[in-house]
This record gives C-alpha cells, sequence and structure tokens, in this order.
C-alpha cells in the first residue's frame, strides 16, 4: 500500500459544504464557457480561475478541520508498535511494499498479531470524526486491508515466494500504474469542475480500478521470471480484488466486471495449495512484496 497522492484534502463544515457546491456549481458553468478562455496562454484565464478557488477553499478547511486530521495516520502507525510489530510496516513505504513482512519471523509474528492491530486501528478511527475523508487521502480501508493481510496470512510460502516476482516492475507493469495515475488525476479534475456527486464519482473511480487490476495482472503474468508462477499470480488478484472498494459493488454493470475479474478459478487456489511439495521455495532476498494497489484520489464535491 502506498502514500503518494499529493492532492489537497478537503473536508467541508455544513455550511462550508452548501458555499462550495454553489460556487463549484456555478463557476464550472463559466470555466466551461469561452468566456474566460482567451487567446493566448497569457490571456486564458480558467487555470487562473481553478488555482483561486483551490486557495480559497484550501483556507477554509484549514479553518474548519477537525484536530485528528493532523494526528490519525500517526496514530495508525503508533498501533503497530503497540500491537509489537515494526511500524515500518505500516502503508508498506519503508518495506518497499511487503505488507507483512520480508521473512517466515516477521510474518509468524504480524499474523499473529493481525487481530490485536485490526482492532487498535479500528479505535483510533472510531476517535475521529474525519476518519472517513483521511482513510480515503492515505489510501487504506481498514476491513479491505483486514481481508488483503488475512489472504497473505494464509499462504505465505506463496507469498515468500512472489517476494522475488515483484522486486523489480517491467515496462508494461510501468505503462498500467502511469495510466491510472493520469486517470486518476484526469477523475480528480473532472469531479472538482463538476462538483460530482459520490456516486457519480466512485462510478468513474471503480472503473479505473477494475481495469486496473486486470491490467496489473496480465502485465506481472507476462513477466520472464522463475518466481512469476501462477500460484503467486493468482494470490496477487485475490489481494488486489479483495482491496477493490466496496462502492464498486453498486453498479451493476461494475459488478459483473468485478466478478469476472475477481473469479474464485483465477485466483489459482489449487495451484497455491499444492505449493512447495517437494521442492523449497525461493529464499525472500529482497523486502519487496505484493503491492497493495493505491486506487483512491480526494476531491472537493458536495457531497463529500
Amino acid at each position: 500500500m502506498e502514500l503518494h497522492r499529493d492532492v489537497p484534502l478537503f473536508i467541508p463544515t455544513s455550511l462550508q459544504q452548501q458555499i462550495g457546491a454553489c460556487t463549484f456549481q456555478n463557476v464550472a458553468r463559466i470555466i466551461n464557457s469561452t468566456a474566460c478562455v482567451g487567446t493566448s496562454a497569457a490571456t486564458n484565464q480558467q487555470d487562473v480561475i481553478r488555482t483561486q478557488l483551490n486557495t480559497i477553499f484550501g483556507t477554509y478547511d484549514s479553518k474548519c478541520m477537525h484536530p485528528c486530521r493532523n494526528t490519525l495516520a500517526t496514530e495508525l502507525r503508533d498501533c503497530y508498535t503497540e500491537s509489537g510489530l515494526d511500524p515500518k510496516l505500516f502503508l508498506s513505504n519503508s518495506s518497499n511494499g511487503a505488507v507483512v513482512g520480508s521473512n517466515d519471523e516477521q510474518i509468524s509474528m504480524f499474523c499473529g498479531a493481525k487481530g490485536a492491530l485490526i482492532s487498535c486501528m479500528q479505535r483510533r478511527v472510531d476517535a475521529c470524526p474525519e476518519a472517513p475523508q483521511i482513510l480515503r487521502a492515505i489510501d487504506l480501508d481498514i476491513p479491505s486491508f483486514e481481508k488483503g493481510v488475512s489472504v497473505l496470512c494464509q499462504h505465505p510460502k506463496v507469498y515468500l515466494h512472489g517476494l522475488a516476482c515483484f522486486a523489480d516492475t517491467t515496462n508494461e507493469v510501468d505503462r498500467c500504474q502511469q495510466r491510472e495515475a493520469q486517470s486518476l488525476i484526469q477523475l480528480d479534475l473532472q469531479a472538482r469542475e463538476g462538483n460530482w456527486t459520490e456516486e457519480r464519482f466512485f462510478e468513474a473511480f471503480c472503473q479505473i480500478a477494475i481495469d486496473q487490476v486486470e491490467c496489473d495482472l496480465k502485465a506481472w503474468g507476462n513477466k520472464n521470471h522463475e518466481a512469476c508462477v501462477d500460484a503467486v499470480i493468482g494470490l496477487r488478484r485475490e489481494l488486489e480484488c479483495e482491496l477493490v472498494a466496496p462502492q464498486c459493488n453498486v453498479n451493476t454493470q461494475q459488478i459483473n466486471e468485478l466478478e469476472h475479474t475477481c473469479h474464485p478459478e483465477k485466483f489459482m487456489k489449487n495451484e497455491r495449495e499444492d505449493f512447495g511439495k517437494g521442492s523449497a521455495s525461493l529464499p525472500a532476498v529482497a523486502p519487496v512484496g505484493m503491492l497493495l494497489t493505491s486506487l483512491l484520489v480526494t476531491f472537493y464535491s458536495g457531497t463529500l
């Protein structure tokens, strides 16, 4: 799981939400007209208006925020320490994606403390009124996180074997990630300017998420590496499917697409159960493991 979204976090109060909805709705009509286009880059006022709006509402946001906005992420990280785990595993930045550890001892310790860790994190989240928005910003959904690490804890041999597979990306993998990032940035801009509802945002967002799972798994499956076996790719697919946002199980068409992408047969569970029998697994040569795909950007709208 990554934290690489340098996007302002707008969390409106009730009155701020009303003002913002009205302002963005009316300004969008002006920006989308020809009134602000100008005859050259120097006279084009659209970007100026966008910047001014972000500055104004960013100031409102900083004045209206709850104190836990600045402390929740640190408190969640502290839950790792309180549970006897390495805090570097939180969001897997310093550990380069080794979500539950990079050797047998670390994995055993993490999986044994998983219940205490999740309980601690949930308590901190329940105590913070702004938690839903903050969790979006750091790309952390606790129920999905719990399901994801449970999948890894059930199959430590396959997970460890996969460390070598995912140690280095390929051009194909990089292209998938770049396409996803560009799509999310474009979605963020459209949602802000159009004052989209949460339903409309997630409909577009979920399509990006589903497409990314397919692109990512195909790219890793095409990597020519002895560790990228079916059992490893299947485990990663199950992990990524568990991490898809719950809001993606609403739209009928996307539910069908998700069921196709995340069909249990594609998880290669039979290969997983037989994995390692009669042969030793690869050593964990690098602390690089299953990358929990970062799939959420924050945006300002009248409903979020």
